[in-house]
């Protein structure tokens, strides 16, 4: 049987939310989850990264960048989790800077 644990963060000073959510079955990790967003000035959520297992492979989807490009993580499900929200806490400001520089439109 499948369970699946859900549960949101905020990022830094509540700048910016992160929802994850991890598929277990007999305790191991099989699938994941990771959507960074921030709501701007008239409460439009917009995602800034997601790392998710669809398609069988664990991969970051770049919405940040211009390109929006993915990036494969070739590890076990649960490390490559790990190493997500390592890399969600260490970078979660540089990438939403980067989405709001390339995506939303001033003035």
């Amino acid at each position: 049987m499948i369970r699946t644990k859900t549960w949101t963060e905020y990022l830094g000073d509540s700048e910016a939310e992160a929802l994850y959510q991890m598929d277990v079955e007999k305790g191991a990790v099989i699938g994941a989850k990771i959507i960074a967003f921030f709501k701007d000035d008239f409460g439009d959520r917009h995602e800034f990264v997601r790392w998710d297992s669809c398609h069988g492979q664990f991969h970051k989807h770049c919405l940040y960048d211009r390109k929006q490009g993915r990036d494969e993580l070739s590890l076990p499900a649960k490390r490559a989790f790990n190493e997500a929200v390592a890399d969600l806490n260490a970078n979660w400001g540089r990438y939403k800077s980067a989405y709001v520089r390339n995506h939303i439109k001033r003035g």
